[in-house]
């Protein structure tokens, strides 16, 4: 009876071990698909990861914690951002705004650097963020074609670029954000594009890239597009000369098939609008607060960023920045 009774247990415990496994990882999936959709949703799929992932550890003895190449430089980022709440000039909010935020960036790290162990899963969590970028490319291209006349609000400066009526902003509420966030999607297939092994691969991430390109082009955001085009020269002139060859071809077309933006991008060496003066604005003051306060800024949160935005954002670098790393 007694051997019925412990073979009943182990039965149980393998079974729940397998279960908070299963789940633990639906749910970091679930994080890296809805952070660029619904940001709520992440969040509840990561707290719903973070204790599933306690559990997990509690019942399979063969799952160890393991530590990560970046385990310092991020106890160190916590406990310097933690130590500029107190020279804010608002503590309060201060506070409010790094434990909402580094706790988000600090258990993603977690997350993910305890759940993905293996290629397998490394192409698991590509497939997730490729599906959603999909997702947010084909909504920028319905607010391209169909949306709003953005002339009315402060993205663009009407007197400067009276022709410019659209701007896509997808899921991000702001084409630069959605911009940047393209920036990171087109580095990371492009890495995989370089790398993959077969001539289907290639050609499902090249029609990857144009669309990503695309939709980039589509916000008209002159730093992200600067920058991207910079990286492919860059990579093409030190790799490979048919990257830079492809880039001068695709950049050539699309400058020739959209007067706007080529004259978006040549205002950046040619005039100055609001946007640009606001950006200088922005260098100076940073210098001034960094030559007065060299160590501990001004408090984390005082320069009023947005909550959802920078959460966002984070999480999709923390997600693609950690993926070579955690998966060795």
């Amino acid at each position: 009876m007694q051997e019925f009774h412990r073979r009943r247990r182990e039965a149980s415990q393998k079974k729940w071990k397998k279960r908070f496994e299963q789940w633990s990882w639906y749910a970091l999936l679930a994080e890296v698909f809805l952070l660029a959709l619904w940001p709520a949703g992440a969040t509840i799929a990561l707290l719903a990861g973070i204790v599933l992932t306690v559990l997990h550890f509690r019942t399979d003895r063969t799952f160890r914690f393991r530590h990560l190449p970046f385990d310092v430089p991020a106890a160190l980022f916590v406990l310097i951002s933690g130590a500029s709440v107190l020279v804010s000039p608002d503590r309060g909010f201060s506070f409010y705004n790094w434990y909402n935020l580094v706790g988000v960036y600090i258990l993603t790290y977690l997350l993910i650097g305890q759940n993905v162990r293996t290629v397998k899963q490394c192409r698991q969590v590509l497939m997730a963020i490729g599906a959603a970028a999909v997702l947010v490319a084909i909504y920028g291209f319905y607010q391209f074609l169909f949306g709003i006349d953005i002339s009315a609000m402060k993205w663009v400066d009407g007197e400067a670029f009276p022709e410019l009526r659209k701007r896509v902003f997808s899921t991000w509420e702001n084409p630069n954000i959605l911009a940047g966030y393209l920036d990171v999607i087109i580095c990371l297939a492009f890495g995989l594009f370089v790398k993959a092994d077969s001539r289907q691969k290639r050609i499902v991430l090249g029609v990857f890239l144009l669309v990503m390109t695309a939709c980039l082009t589509m916000t008209y955001a002159r730093g992200a597009l600067l920058v991207i085009a910079a990286i492919f020269i860059l990579y093409g002139m030190l790799k490979d000369w048919r990257v830079l060859l492809a880039c001068v071809v695709i950049g050539g077309a699309l400058l020739l098939a959209d007067p706007v933006l080529y004259e978006r991008l040549t205002s950046v060496f040619t005039k100055v609008d609001t946007s640009s003066e606001m950006r200088l604005a922005f260098w100076e003051s940073t210098i001034a607060m960094i030559q007065d306060h060299p160590f501990l800024g001004i408090g984390w949160g005082s320069t009023g960023w947005s909550i959802r935005s920078m959460i966002s954002i984070c999480r999709e670098l923390i997600s693609v920045s950690f993926m070579p790393i955690i998966c060795t």
